[in-house]
Order: structure tokens, then sequence, then C-alpha cells
């Protein structure tokens, strides 16, 4: 009877040390890609972000250049209706 006992014994700890090694297996597969995923979605958002600067950047200037006249015209109203 102490054999069978060991010989399940034996089978429980296999059994035991294929799924911690399943496990261990599979989350660090699952880290792997969490890691990857993040990084291609920092890249994504870098260049994204470049994008909306140069055309942020592009539009103010251009903001700029048709509103320019506007404030001066705003400008010399105000102060010739203070005169």
């Amino acid at each position: 009877m102490s054999t069978m006992d060991a010989s399940i014994i034996s089978a429980l700890a296999a059994l035991t040390g294929a799924t911690v090694g399943g496990l261990t297996s599979g989350v660090a597969n699952w880290l792997n890609h969490r890691s990857q995923v993040r990084a291609q979605w920092v890249l994504h958002e870098k260049s994204r972000r470049q994008i909306l600067y140069r055309d942020t950047g592009h539009i103010t200037i251009s903001q700029r250049d048709h509103t320019a006249p506007q404030r001066r015209g705003i400008t010399e109203h105000v102060l010739s209706a203070d005169r």
C-alpha cells in the first residue's frame, strides 16, 4: 500500500509541476505581449502628437496672418472712440 501512495504522490507532483510550468509560461507570454502592445501604442501616440503639433503650428501661423489686420482695425476703432 505504501508503493501505491508513493505513486500517487509522484503523479500529483508531476501534474502540479506541469500546471505551474504552464501557468508560468502563459504569464510570461502575456507580459511579453502586453509590453509589445504598449511599445506600439507609445510609438503611435508619438506620431499622432507630432502630426497634431505640426498641423496646429500651421493653423496658428495662418490664423495669426489673417487676424492681425482685424486686430489693428479693432484697436484703431477703440482708440478713435476714446477721442
